[in-house]
């Protein structure tokens, strides 16, 4: 299953007055921004320095990449008031309401842009294995990546360092308790790492749970 955040219109100012049923001679700008946010909750409005504002209708699709077909079962607005990541939580509680007991999928895929160290802990306590992308504005989740492929465990089973891999103050980490083994793919800027199951017979990274799949360098131009 992958999850990808798309903005599927653009209201301009002419648009949001005609929906809100206002005449643009006697609507401030702050008025009808106020009024629009209050009304259509779900659009981002922007405001501009120079120019009139506008909205944004934004969706998170989510796509059953494992059929040939590539069908998009589900769709979700993104809230105004947040990103795409801070929607991540209801969308996965609605994805589990609506498919956990028809195991319609079990590994999620992310790009950059809906990844975040909470979203991958939601996914772990949802029973899912996940696939994203992690980059170094993502923090804490992106320095337990670096952590994790860095270091060498002595201990030849991969379910055990699963359970032995800790984050600092002794909590699970997201990235760690795989069931299976799956839990990171994209290392920013230079390479790229993916963690799958480890009893596929596959070399894994420096003895940790996660394998290496590829290697990406980033020209300078």
């Amino acid at each position: 299953m992958a999850i990808d955040g798309k903005n599927v219109a653009t209201l301009h100012w002419p648009d949001m007055l005609r929906l809100l049923k206002l005449k643009p001679e006697t609507t401030t700008f702050d008025h009808g921004t106020a009024l629009f946010t209050e009304q259509y909750p779900q659009t981002q409005v922007c405001s501009p320095q120079n120019g009139t504002p506008y909205a944004l209708v934004r969706v998170h699709t989510v796509t059953l990449i494992s059929s040939e077909a590539a069908v998009c079962v589900h769709q979700r607005s993104t809230l105004g008031h947040t990103n795409e990541i801070g929607s991540m939580p209801e969308l996965l509680d609605e994805l589990k309401e609506g498919y956990g007991r028809s195991k319609l999928f079990s590994l999620v895929t992310t790009d950059a842009g809906n990844t975040s160290c909470g979203v991958a802990g939601k996914m772990v306590e949802q029973g899912l294995e996940y696939f994203a992308q992690i980059k170094s504005v993502h923090g804490e989740i992106h320095a337990e990546a670096l952590d994790m492929l860095s270091q060498r465990r002595k201990s030849h089973c991969p379910h055990e360092r699963q359970r032995r891999a800790k984050r600092p103050g002794g909590e699970p980490s997201p990235l760690a308790l795989r069931p299976h083994g799956c839990g990171l793919a994209g290392l920013d800027p230079r390479s790229t790492a993916c963690a799958g199951p480890a009893d596929r017979g596959e070399p894994e990274h420096r003895g940790s749970h996660l394998r290496a799949i590829a290697t990406t360098s980033r020209a300078n131009r």
